[in-house]
């Protein structure tokens, strides 16, 4: 896991979405994508359920392990 690039990936995807939220040609297409997976999670929980555990596995579980030490 020390060589895994899921955590640096998602910081930069996280970073790229909240610069583009103050980009004003980008704010429509944000909007939009927001909607879709908001429908998304009503039609397909799973989907959400999935990127919520992804983004839980990337930064949460790995901070719990560095409180239990």
């Amino acid at each position: 896991m020390s060589d895994s690039i899921k955590d640096e990936i998602w910081v930069i995807w996280f970073v790229g979405f909240l610069t583009a939220c103050f980009i004003p040609p980008a704010q429509p297409y944000i909007e939009q994508g927001i909607k879709f997976l908001g429908m998304i999670h009503t039609e397909a929980p799973f989907i959400s359920y999935g990127i919520l555990a992804s983004i839980a596995a990337s930064f949460g579980l790995k901070s719990i392990g560095k409180f239990s030490k």
